[in-house]
C-alpha cells in the first residue's frame, strides 16, 4: 500500500521541478512550408541559396518534363527543388538552401522534420528518365550532422514522384546556428554528368523531450490509471 501511495508523491515532486525549471528557447524555422512563387534559380522567402541555384517549384515544374505533373507534398503549396552532381571534373555544384535558426537552448536536443522527394529528370530528347538516387544532407555552421534516408529516382516517365517523411536530430551548442540543407547524389559517377534532383518541403523544428520529461509523462499516465481503478 505504501509503495502505491508514493508514486503520486514522486510525480508531484517531478512536476514541481518541471515548473521551476528555467524556460527554454523557442526556435523556429521560418517558412518551412517553402511558400513562394514558382521560379528558376530562386528560393522561397526567408531562405537563401546557400550553394548553387535551387528552384522554387510546384506541381508543374520548373524542369518537369515528365508525363505526369509532380505531386505536392503533404504540406502543400510550393517546394524547393535542388540538384546534386557527384563531385568530379565537369560536375555541377550541389545546390543547397539555408537560414539562421535562433532561440536554441545550449545542450538541448532538437528534431527537424521534413518531407523529401526524388524528382529525377525527364530527358525530353530521348524520352527517358535520368538522374541519380539521392538524399539531403543537414549542416549546422558548416558541419554536417545528419543525412536523410536515400530515395531512389522514378524508373519510368509515367511514374509519379513520391514524398517521404523524414527527421533528423541535433544537440544545440550555441543559441543560434546557420542551417544548410544540401542535395546529395548517392550513386552517380564522379563528374559523369548525372545528378540527383531532390525536393524538400514542410521543414519544422521541435524540442526533443528530455528523459526527465518523458518520465514525468509516464508518471502522469500511472496516476491516471490509478484514478480510473
Amino acid at each position: 500500500m505504501s509503495s502505491q501511495r508514493s508514486v503520486p508523491v514522486l510525480c508531484a515532486i517531478g512536476a514541481a521541478a518541471a515548473i521551476t525549471a528555467p524556460a527554454l528557447g523557442v526556435p523556429v524555422i521560418t517558412n518551412g512550408s517553402m511558400n513562394g512563387t514558382q521560379a528558376i534559380s530562386a528560393t522561397p522567402a526567408s531562405w537563401i541559396a546557400a550553394q548553387g541555384t535551387p528552384d522554387t517549384a510546384d506541381a508543374a515544374g520548373p524542369f518537369n518534363y515528365g508525363v505526369n505533373p509532380w505531386v505536392l507534398s503533404p504540406d502543400g503549396g510550393t517546394f524547393v527543388r535542388a540538384g546534386a552532381s557527384v563531385p568530379g571534373p565537369g560536375a555541377g555544384t550541389p545546390e543547397a538552401i539555408g537560414q539562421t535558426i535562433t532561440g536554441l537552448d545550449i545542450g538541448t536536443s532538437y528534431q527537424i522534420d521534413f518531407y523529401q522527394s526524388n524528382l529525377a529528370f525527364y530527358d525530353f530528347t530521348t524520352g527517358a528518365i535520368s538522374g541519380d538516387d539521392g538524399q539531403w544532407l543537414f549542416l549546422l555552421d558548416g558541419v554536417q550532422f545528419a543525412a536523410s534516408s536515400i530515395m531512389t529516382r522514378p524508373v519510368l516517365s509515367t511514374d509519379p514522384n513520391i514524398w517521404q517523411a523524414g527527421s533528423v536530430t541535433f544537440t544545440a551548442t550555441a543559441t543560434s546556428a546557420d542551417l544548410v540543407i544540401l542535395a546529395s547524389s548517392t550513386n552517380g559517377i564522379p563528374g559523369g554528368g548525372t545528378a540527383a534532383f531532390m525536393g524538400i518541403d514542410g521543414v519544422r523544428i521541435s524540442e526533443v523531450p528530455a528523459p526527465g520529461a518523458l518520465g514525468l509523462l509516464a508518471c502522469a499516465g500511472v496516476v491516471g490509471m490509478r484514478r480510473r481503478r
